[in-house]
This record gives C-alpha cells, sequence and structure tokens, in this order.
C-alpha cells in the first residue's frame, strides 16, 4: 500500500510538470440577456408571452504537447449557466496527430445541430420563447446526438474541410449515478452514431455543411430517430445565401419532418447587418394539416464591447396545424470576453 502510493504520488506529480512545462491555458467568458416574447393570432392557443432571460458562460481550455509519438491534445469545458447549470458544456479531452484527432466529449464535436444557412442572430427554433416550442422546425437533423457524451474521430482534409465521426451511449449525469463517471445507470437513452462533412471544398466563399444521424429508440413502441442535413452557403463579400434541406425522423412512429430553409444576409457595414430567412416544414403527422412556414427577419449591430440584436418571425400553422399563427420577436444583448 505504501509502494503504491508512493508511485501514484510520484506520477500525479510529474504530471503536474508536465502540464505546466508545456500546457497552455485559457479563459474566455460571455454573457448574453434577451428580452423575448410571443404574440399569438389566427386559433392559436398558446398565450402570449414576453420576459426577460439571461445566460452566461465561461469556457476553460487547454493544450499543449504529449511526450509519445509527437502527439498533441486539447481539453476543456464551460460552464454556463441559463436557468441551471451546464456542467458538461463543451468538454472533451482530444489526442492529434497531425489532422487526424480523437476524442471522448460532450458538446465539443462538429455537429448538424444548425445549418450553415445565414443568418446575423438566431435560429428560429432558438427564438421561439416558449419552454416547449410550438413550431416544428428544428435547425438539427436527428437526436443532436453529439451534445450527449461518447467518442469521435475527425480528419482535416487541408483546403477541403473536415469530415468527422461520433458515436454516443447512453448519457451519464449526477441524477443517473452515485459514483461521478466511474458509475452508469440504465435510464433507458439509448446510443447511436453522427458522420457529417463541412467545408469549403477548395472552394472561397462557400461553406458546406452534410451528414447523417441515427438514434436507436428508447422503446419498442417507438421508431429510431434519424436525421440527414444537406446545407451550404456562398459569401460573395457584404451579400451571403444559402439553402438547407433537413429531414427527421422523429421517435414517434410515423412522425416525419422535411424542412427547406433558405437564407440571405447583407452586410451594411463592418457594423451592421440585416438579413432574411424563409423555412418551410412539411410535417407528416396523422394530425397535420398544413405545411408549417416561417419568416424571419434579424438586424445586428457591433457597439464595440457589446453586441445588439432585433429578431423577428411571423409563424404560420405552426406544427402542421392550420391557423395556428404566431409572431416571435426579441431584443438581445451580447458581450464576450
Amino acid at each position: 500500500m505504501k509502494n503504491k502510493l508512493l508511485l501514484t504520488t510520484a506520477l500525479a506529480g510529474s504530471l503536474l510538470v508536465s502540464a505546466s512545462a508545456f500546457a497552455e491555458t485559457k479563459i474566455t467568458g460571455s454573457i448574453e440577456y434577451s428580452w423575448a416574447g410571443t404574440s399569438k393570432g389566427g386559433s392559436a392557443t398558446t398565450d402570449s408571452i414576453d420576459g426577460i432571460g439571461a445566460e452566461t458562460q465561461i469556457n476553460i481550455s487547454n493544450s499543449g504537447d504529449l511526450n509519445v509519438g509527437g502527439l498533441t491534445y486539447k481539453a476543456g469545458f464551460s460552464l454556463e449557466a441559463d436557468g441551471g447549470i451546464d456542467a458538461y458544456e463543451g468538454a472533451h479531452i482530444r489526442v492529434i496527430s497531425g489532422n487526424t484527432s480523437i476524442e471522448m466529449s460532450q458538446d465539443s464535436f462538429q455537429p448538424l445541430d444548425g445549418t450553415v444557412t445565414p443568418r446575423v442572430s438566431l435560429a428560429a427554433d432558438s427564438l421561439d420563447p416558449n419552454n416547449t416550442n410550438v413550431i416544428a422546425y428544428s435547425d438539427a437533423a436527428g437526436g443532436d446526438l453529439t451534445e450527449k457524451m461518447g467518442v469521435g474521430i475527425a480528419h482535416n482534409i487541408e483546403g477541403i474541410g473536415k469530415v468527422g465521426a461520433f458515436y454516443a451511449r447512453r448519457g451519464l449525469s449526477a441524477a443517473d449515478n452515485t459514483k461521478g463517471n466511474d458509475n452508469v445507470t440504465d435510464n433507458a437513452t439509448r446510443g447511436g452514431y453522427e458522420v457529417n462533412f463541412k467545408g469549403n471544398l477548395g472552394v472561397e466563399g462557400l461553406t458546406v455543411l452534410v451528414g447523417k444521424s441515427d438514434q436507436k429508440k428508447n422503446l419498442v413502441t417507438e421508431q429510431d430517430t434519424k436525421g440527414t442535413m444537406y446545407s451550404a452557403a456562398y459569401n460573395f463579400g457584404q451579400i451571403a445565401v444559402g439553402y438547407a434541406r433537413v429531414e427527421n425522423d422523429k421517435s414517434t412512429v410515423g412522425s416525419e419532418n422535411e424542412t427547406d430553409e433558405f437564407g440571405i444576409t447583407y452586410s451594411v457595414n463592418d457594423n451592421l447587418s440585416v438579413g432574411v430567412q424563409h423555412i418551410k416544414t412539411d410535417i407528416k403527422t396523422a394530425s397535420s394539416s398544413s405545411d408549417e412556414k416561417i419568416v424571419m427577419a434579424n438586424i445586428g449591430y457591433n457597439l464595440g464591447g457589446i453586441g445588439l440584436s432585433l429578431n423577428y418571425a411571423d409563424v404560420q400553422d405552426a406544427g402542421g396545424t392550420a391557423n395556428n399563427d404566431y409572431e416571435f420577436y426579441s431584443l438581445r444583448l451580447i458581450s464576450k470576453f
């Protein structure tokens, strides 16, 4: 026992010296305030609401050289507070060899959570202020698996883009275990995989994001949650245009959404930008009677140390229900440090 203790202490000491000698640690953060709300119209039943919310975040990252094989590493996490503390935000340990990396992470791997369609500020599903969104549109493909704990491998093709594959298992959280990272409780959350590519294909100004997500069903009565994304945008300088096609199979049997999203932004000057998006979602469920349509406009202004954005969306037939109409709006302030 004594020898083991001495050995452990010596190893810990060597690791501390190694980290101090070869690593670089960075701390950044941000704070956001939003005044958001919704106004109902048509035959909508969800009440009109508005209020002020806030989100703060601290990011801690560390990088350096490993003492084997010329490998390098990156590690880090964020502490995000937006009504609760998200302790696993952006958490990762990544080992890098040249253009290839392997990692264990959560909310850090290149995701299919968000299209590359140009916008000045929020996506429409983030602008929906309701605790449970009244709209069916989502800018994520599948079950957003990179938000779960898993293992990923990625390769950067120089001048082309990055291709990656991520495999997620059951999530581990404080509510599911009593031994931190050393114990797992079966909470019926199944694993899955996600593969994607993001890059410019060697064309300056072009951004492409394509991929597929597949998460196994939790219950016998459910279906697998699947998603595919085809998204591209081109920046002409002051003007950027883009299109995305997102197809999602939800966990409910027979529930499928197919979304077409168009976006354009215009940079008036170095500080002022404006944008418009048009989104149509074909909702394939037994209760759906109409396509959901969203027209969204946003304005962003850089005040220096503070960013300001105004967002507005007109929603027709939300969730695929005829005359279930809403207006969303928000004023956002953000400061990064």
